[in-house]
């Protein structure tokens, strides 16, 4: 009987054992997943906004191209995500703004995260579209709040850039979503 109950006590110490060992490897797991986690969110954040830096340097180009050498020109750019593209119409969205007009892009509509990118230009710039956020603005959330000179931008997007009044002093650049 002794040495049944000496290996029934080792049975059960084992047993115990083998569960905090199975409970400090989850536990290790979950850690290591948050911590990814984390860390993925903070390389995703830098390189959303470093492709959208790439992303805003190419429209860039173009407007150069059409202010230099054409009326209009179209290009087709890759966003991250659902972001925004926006002129300031007036509105000093950020210190690169302090010329003329300024166009950003940005992943809120207001563009008032740090997620966002803006270049300030010595002319008239604007995108000639307007954003529409459902449920904002109003009491009771049941109206729109209309956001002017901003499109929200789709993961491929497809823009034509044109000078308007090209033979004027007055001529500026305008952006717009091609259907």
């Amino acid at each position: 009987m002794r040495m049944n109950k000496k290996a029934e006590e080792s049975t059960s110490y084992l047993g115990g054992k083998t569960v905090n060992v199975i409970l400090s490897v989850v536990v290790a797991l979950f850690i290591v997943f948050v911590i990814g986690k984390l860390v993925y969110s903070y390389v995703q954040e830098e390189s959303d906004l470093q492709k959208a830096g790439g992303q805003l340097q190419n429209v860039l180009e173009k407007i150069d191209y059409v202010r230099e050498d054409r009326i209009s020109d179209s290009i087709v750019i890759y966003p991250p995500g659902e972001w925004f593209l926006r002129s300031d119409g007036g509105i000093i969205l950020d210190e690169q703004c302090l010329m003329d007009s300024c166009l950003c892009i940005c992943e809120d509509v207001r563009c008032e995260s740090e997620n966002r990118i803006c270049k300030g230009f010595d002319y008239k710039m604007e995108v000639d579209e307007s954003y529409h956020e459902v449920g904002a603005g109003s009491v009771g959330g049941a109206g729109f709040e209309d956001h002017p000179n901003t499109l929200k931008l789709k993961s491929i997007e497809r823009l034509r850039i044109e000078k308007i009044n090209p033979a004027s002093e007055k001529d500026y650049v305008q952006i717009r979503r091609i259907e």
